[in-house]
């Protein structure tokens, strides 16, 4: 799997951005964050790539 199409689970976001898991679940009720891929019924991870362009989009609008 490439890089860009690694997949990041909860554990892995919190710790990547320095978060809370509670900071992620207010960020996906207030619809600010990628959505999740569905890995299974109880597993959720998220693409790398769309991560890494939240976090550029944020720069540039100033929030980071």
């Amino acid at each position: 799997m490439a890089s860009d199409e690694a997949l990041l689970d909860t554990r892995e976001i919190c710790r990547l951005l320095g978060i809370s898991r509670a900071t992620l679940w207010r960020l996906r009720q207030r619809r600010d964050f990628p959505s999740p891929i569905r890995l299974s019924t109880r597993r959720i991870a998220w693409r790398r790539d769309a991560i890494d362009a939240w976090l550029e989009a944020r720069d540039r609008a100033g929030l980071a």
